[in-house]
């Protein structure tokens, strides 16, 4: 960590139809195969798969498998990881929710919950704690939407700390007492914090609500009529299935899943899902601040999807680049599973930039909304307190030598709360932290100026200037911190451009706007 008083994110971006109606291909299915089809045959540019395919297999970016369906035909399938094959399952971490989601969609379509249901009511043996009038009007509809108000914290920490809210319930002995035990945050609806218990507590309300299990239910009602077999849903130590991240499918099967949603609930001419329930689940609830994961600004929560209104895609995302993106409007799936280490993964979203640099070009797709997406002056801005440790000496390297952005920004982001600001050399040595990083990268050149105090919107700042050279680019930048005495919060970022494209005062004067727009209370 880079200071024993602070837990900083580490994040860095760099980027550069006629519609068909779905239901047409229902009759082409059978249960062994996908049908297939050359790119060309279904209107997709086969030279720009060609450059994804030498980007994925030079890059080192651990991209396990990329499945493209378009027009209801498979017209790409890589599996780059010699470990994964056609039948080979995979892990789906937080995928793994859109399911949940989906069979949580049969159980309320079949009138057995309903989407106003008090969470509280489903658990009348239980001593709830902290029990206030906020969480009694928590609803079986907040928690599909992440907005359920608990205090939770899942981003702050890896996975296995201790710290982490998510460890912490799932090594609990009764991980959904220790949930519905937490103090509340904010009124049900009003705040989204991303929170996976929420979705484990989802697959107890199932049982209590249909007496059978998320797995058994899912089978009936989902897998069963896509004619997936291969299904493996993992628990916890203590029997209880993981509605948040347990799922693991074949690569194929998935895209049976984001087929089903294309085609609004239907699978071979019968209805599987309520497409109702297909559109509600899919369009964002929850809009804006928190949420601006992956390369795209703006977008939205569903229940328990993501989705990109600007650019007409929505999907299910887990960690380590396993994907189901659907665009309606190109008749399209995507499908990729990775191993992608969280140093990179964390950084630079890999699924997410194959998405937006070759794949959607490949299929035609030019609206000028794309820009803000894909050109090479975008940030990306983490929620408050992700942990350092997915910034790797490696995958800044890769990303410059690769990419040679026009801009770069670090933005080790909204520091953990403390009482005072770091005075200058405290602040300093955490700039010399940031510059060996950069510094330790075979082939970088880096020179830093004088640290300088400047006042912005009333919050002292402390910034410092240098140049650097990584893979025979060369750029200058800022180094900046600068305390929030409302919020008692720290926040870092570093800002860099092409060398001599706009000078020091002008990095500063962008550097200046930048800080302006960030809501830091």
């Amino acid at each position: 960590m880079v200071s024993s008083r602070i837990l900083a994110i580490g994040t860095v971006l760099i980027l550069a139809s006629v519609s068909i109606l779905s239901y047409y291909y229902f009759f082409i299915w059978s249960k062994e195969n996908w049908p297939t089809s050359t790119p060309e045959e279904q209107n997709v540019n086969p030279d720009k798969l060609d450059e994804m395919t030498e980007w994925v297999e030079n890059s080192g970016a651990q991209i396990d498998s990329v499945l493209i369906i378009r027009h209801g035909h498979l017209i790409y399938e890589r599996y780059f990881n010699p470990n994964y094959g056609v039948n080979s399952i995979h892990i789906l971490h937080s995928v793994s929710k859109s399911f949940t989601s989906a069979i949580i969609g049969v159980a309320i379509d079949k009138g057995l919950i309903s989407l106003d249901d008090k969470v509280v009511s489903f658990f009348p043996d239980r001593a709830i704690e902290n029990l206030d009038s906020r969480k009694r009007a928590m609803t079986v509809e907040h928690l599909l939407t992440m907005t359920a108000g608990f205090q939770w914290d899942e981003w702050s920490w890896s996975y296995d700390d201790p710290r982490n809210d998510l460890n912490q319930m799932r090594s609990a002995p009764d991980p959904y007492k220790f949930l519905l035990d937490k103090p509340m945050a904010a009124q049900p609806g009003e705040q989204w914090a991303y929170n996976t218990g929420c979705t484990d507590l989802l697959t107890e309300i199932l049982r209590r609500a249909t007496g059978s299990n998320i797995l058994d239910y899912g089978r009936e009602y989902l897998f069963d009529p896509l004619d997936i077999d291969d299904v493996t849903w993992y628990k916890d130590d203590r029997g209880n299935y993981l509605g948040g991240s347990g799922l693991a499918l074949t690569p194929r099967d998935m895209a049976k899943f984001g087929y089903l949603f294309l085609n609004n609930g239907t699978w071979n001419g019968e209805e599987v899902l309520n497409s109702n329930w297909v559109a509600r689940s899919t369009s964002p609830h929850i809009r804006g601040t928190g949420i601006e994961l992956g390369l795209y600004k703006g977008q939205g929560y569903g229940y328990l999807w993501w989705s990109l209104p600007e650019i007409g895609v929505y999907y299910a995302g887990g960690r380590h680049e396993q994907s189901i993106y659907v665009v309606q409007d190109l008749d399209l799936i995507v499908v990729m599973t990775g191993s992608v280490p969280d140093n990179l993964s964390g950084i630079f979203p890999v699924d997410s930039y194959l998405l937006l640099r070759y794949i959607l070009p490949a299929c035609g797709y030019n609206d000028t909304r794309m820009l803000e997406c894909t050109n090479n002056n975008l940030t990306l801005n983490y929620p408050a307190g992700m942990y350092l440790r997915y910034a790797g000496n490696a995958s800044f390297h890769q990303i410059i030598g690769i990419y040679s952005p026009e801009i770069l920004i670090l933005n080790w982001g909204s520091l953990q709360e403390a009482e005072a600001e770091l005075n200058t050399d405290e602040t300093l040595m955490i700039f010399e932290g940031l510059i060996n990083w950069v510094s330790s990268i075979e082939g970088s050149d880096i020179s830093v100026g004088d640290a300088i105090t400047i006042k912005n919107n009333d919050h002292n700042a402390i910034i410092q200037s240098f140049a650097i050279e990584v893979s025979g680019v060369s750029f200058e930048g800022i180094n900046c911190y600068w305390f929030c005495a409302e919020t008692s919060r720290h926040f870092i970022l570093t800002y860099i451009r092409p060398e001599g494209s706009l000078g020091q005062k002008g990095i500063r004067d962008g550097l200046q706007g930048y800080m302006n727009a960030v809501m830091c209370h």
